[in-house]
C-alpha cells in the first residue's frame, strides 16, 4: 500500500491549529504532570493530579473542570495516555521526555521554545519584522535576545535549560558524525551553556582529554550548580567565564567548538566572533569546528 497523504485542505487546517498542541504540550510540562504520574508510579485520576499540583506546587487552587479538559487534550494529542474505563491518565512514550529525570530529557526545551509567554510574544512581531528587518525578539524587547538574557534571569535559567536538553540529545550524534573529537587533547567549547555537550563528548571517550567550557559569567554560576556534573570530572573540565567581545581566548586547545552559536548573532558580530577564535586556533595550529542548523534544497534541515 502506498503512503497515506492527509488531504491537503486538513494539513491547512491543522497547521493553523498547531498552537492548540503546543499550549497542551507546554501546559502538562509547565505544571510537571509527567513527573508527577512517573512519581506516583501509577495512572492518575484528573482530581487525583489536581489535588497533588495544588499541594506540592503551592499554586492557587486548579479550577478541576478546566485541568480535566487540558489532560483530555493532552491523551488526544498522545501527551498522555487516557484509560477511558476509570478515566486515569498515564505516561505515554512522548510524555516521558517531558519528565526531569529522563537521561534525554527535553522538559527544559520545551519550557523554552513551545507556545510559553515568551515565545508567543514574539511570534506576534513576526508581521512587524517583514518591515523593520529586526529579529522577533527585538521588535518586542527593543534588544536582542542574549542582552535581555542579562537582565532576565528566569528566562535565562529557561535558556540555560533548554539548551542543555538539545545538547544532550543531539550531542551522540554529532560524536558520531566527527570522530576527530576523539583525537583532541583540550577541547574548549566557546558558548557552551551548562557544559552539557563538553561534558558528553568527554564522558564519551571516557575523559582521555581535558576541556574547557566559555560562556558569560550568569552561565558559568549555573553550570556550576546543575546535577549532572559531578564534581569529580572538574579534573577535567575548566569553566571559564567571559564574553564575545573580549579578549575570550586565554587558554591553548588543539579544538575549538562553536555550536549554536553563530546564529545569534549579526554577520558583523559573527565575523568578528571568528576572527578571535582564528587568531588564536592559528597560532596553537588547532581546528574550529562549527555545528550549526542548516537549510538545504527542499524541505529537509541538517546539522553541519
Amino acid at each position: 500500500m502506498g503512503q497515506h497523504v492527509k488531504p491537503y485542505h486538513l494539513r491547512v487546517m491543522t497547521t493553523a491549529l498547531q498552537h492548540i498542541e503546543s499550549r497542551a504540550l507546554y501546559m502538562i510540562t509547565t505544571l510537571n504532570i509527567p513527573d508527577t504520574i512517573e512519581k506516583a508510579d501509577r495512572p492518575l485520576s484528573c482530581e487525583e493530579i489536581k489535588t497533588i499540583i495544588d499541594e506540592e506546587m503551592g499554586y492557587d487552587p486548579l479550577d478541576t473542570s478546566y485541568l480535566c479538559r487540558i489532560l483530555h487534550a493532552a491523551a488526544h494529542f498522545e501527551l498522555l495516555s487516557e484509560e477511558t474505563s476509570d478515566d486515569k491518565y498515564s505516561l505515554t512514550p512522548i510524555s516521558e521526555y517531558l519528565t526531569a529525570n529522563h537521561p534525554k530529557s527535553l522538559k527544559g526545551f520545551v519550557k523554552l521554545y513551545s507556545i510559553s509567554n515568551e515565545s508567543l510574544i514574539i511570534s506576534t512581531a513576526l508581521s512587524r519584522n517583514l518591515y523593520s528587518g529586526n529579529s522577533g525578539f527585538k521588535e518586542v524587547y527593543r534588544k536582542e535576545l542574549l542582552e535581555h538574557l542579562k537582565t532576565d534571569p528566569l528566562l535565562q535559567d529557561l535558556h540555560d535549560a533548554g539548551m542543555a536538553n538539545t545538547s544532550r540529545l543531539n550531542a551522540p550524534a554529532i560524536i558520531t558524525d566527527y570522530p576527530y573529537l576523539g583525537s583532541c587533547s583540550h577541547i574548549c567549547d566557546i558558548g557552551g551553556g551548562l557544559g552539557s555537550f563538553l561534558y558528553a563528548v568527554l564522558s564519551h571517550y571516557d575523559f582521555k582529554m581535558k576541556g574547557t567550557n566559555f560562556d558569560l559569567p550568569d552561565v558559568i554560576d549555573n553550570s556550576k550548580a546543575v546535577n549532572f556534573m559531578d564534581f569529580a570530572i572538574f579534573e577535567y573540565i575548566s569553566l571559564v567565564s567571559g564574553n564575545f567581545t573580549g579578549n575570550i581566548l586565554q587558554f591553548d586547545c588543539d579544538c575549538y567548538i562553536l555550536k549554536d552559536i553563530l546564529q545569534n548573532w549579526s554577520d558583523e558580530d559573527a565575523l568578528l566572533i571568528l576572527s578571535k577564535v582564528e587568531s588564536v586556533a592559528k597560532r596553537n595550529k588547532s581546528r574550529l569546528v562549527i555545528i550549526e542548523n542548516m537549510m538545504h534544497t527542499g524541505h529537509q534541515q541538517k546539522r553541519s
